[in-house]
């Protein structure tokens, strides 16, 4: 898991693939004015996802086997939990959407605030969405899904 600021994204082109093909895109797209729904890169055609919801006290872990994620704040807060790395995926995943929801222990918690990005490789397990003080509020962000 990475967690930093966005303005630092491309210097981490060496762990993230298209991490600087990436950041162009951002800086050039208006992302928070932008509706709900599915964009691409121009050069690679990597998926971003701008996602509007509340966020949520109890929100599942969630794993992917062949994506990293992004997930970057434009508006509003919210916890982002990791846990524990898995070495198998549970029994929900489903490998045509590359996604499997679960219950676990969360060992790490980052407060994603607009401005700041949090990244999770393949078979990290996550759970974006947590509500702040357990209070839901309406949240905007990107998510970007890196093959890996």
């Amino acid at each position: 898991m990475i967690f930093d600021t966005l303005e630092r994204l491309s210097q981490y082109k060496a762990v993230v693939p298209y991490a600087e093909e990436i950041a162009e895109n951002l800086a050039k797209n208006d992302y928070v004015n932008l509706p709900q729904g599915e964009y691409r890169t121009e050069k690679s055609g990597i998926l971003i996802q701008v996602q509007e919801y509340m966020s949520n006290p109890e929100p599942k872990f969630e794993v992917h086997e062949k994506f990293a994620d992004i997930h970057i704040m434009l508006k509003g807060k919210e916890h982002y939990d990791a846990a524990s790395i898995l070495s198998s995926l549970p029994e929900s995943f489903d490998s045509g959407k590359d996604i499997g929801f679960f219950d676990s222990k969360t060992e790490v918690r980052t407060t994603l605030l607009p401005g700041t990005f949090v990244l999770s490789y393949p078979m990290e397990p996550h759970r974006p969405r947590v509500a702040v003080d357990g209070k839901s509020e309406y949240t905007k962000k990107i998510v970007v899904k890196i093959p890996f």
